[in-house]
């Protein structure tokens, strides 16, 4: 069948709302998921206060038991098929408010087609340019899902221009943060 661009896209927008209806989910995880259930994703975890983390190039190091070990460690932190380099959960009263995956720039792509197929199209995509101490310029994407309440983004350069995220939260408690975070600068600006 020889389709045109523009029929072609008719046939994948119907195709895709039984996908965009996917829950949005961390590795299964909900929000408002028990800190056991976290731990149960990610056995390696420490918690301190309100969150667990887990560094994941420390978690699965080559000389930590057998090659085996190795793979099954990799094959049990992987998400989307990357592996990530750390993955932070954070909770209130036990349950579970918000995800932060730290991955590499060079996963982002991947790590967005398999996020897409999963979740369907992006409610959120927005580009912009970065530019490090030394004045280099870089390319940055966000592209975000939001659906019942809970919000997953995915940034291709967060913090470092070689480091990227994931970020599943709730929509009341990224507004909430948000607040915090104004409010925190407003006190900054107070004090200079």
């Amino acid at each position: 069948m020889n389709l045109r661009p523009a029929a072609l896209g008719a046939t994948l927008l119907i195709a895709q709302p039984a996908v965009a209806q996917e829950p949005l989910t961390f590795k299964g995880l909900e929000i408002g998921s028990s800190v056991e259930r976290f731990m149960e994703i990610a056995p390696g975890a420490r918690c301190i206060a309100s969150r667990c983390f887990v560094f994941v190039s420390s978690e699965c190091k080559m000389g930590r038991g057998t090659t085996e070990d190795f793979m099954a460690c990799r094959k049990r932190y992987s998400y989307g098929g990357h592996i990530p380099l750390s993955i932070t959960g954070t909770f209130d009263e036990n349950k579970l408010v918000s995800v932060y995956v730290k991955i590499s720039e060079r996963s982002f792509e991947g790590l967005l087609v398999a996020m897409q197929e999963r979740f369907g199209p992006p409610s959120i995509d927005s580009r912009s340019t970065l530019q490090n101490r030394m004045g280099a310029s870089f390319d940055n994407r966000r592209v975000g899902w939001e659906r019942t309440g809970t919000v997953i983004t995915i940034t291709q350069r967060a913090g470092q221009v070689d480091e990227g995220s994931v970020f599943f939260t709730s929509a009341a408690y990224a507004k909430k943060a948000e607040e915090e975070r104004e409010q925190k600068a407003k006190a900054g600006a107070k004090d200079l």
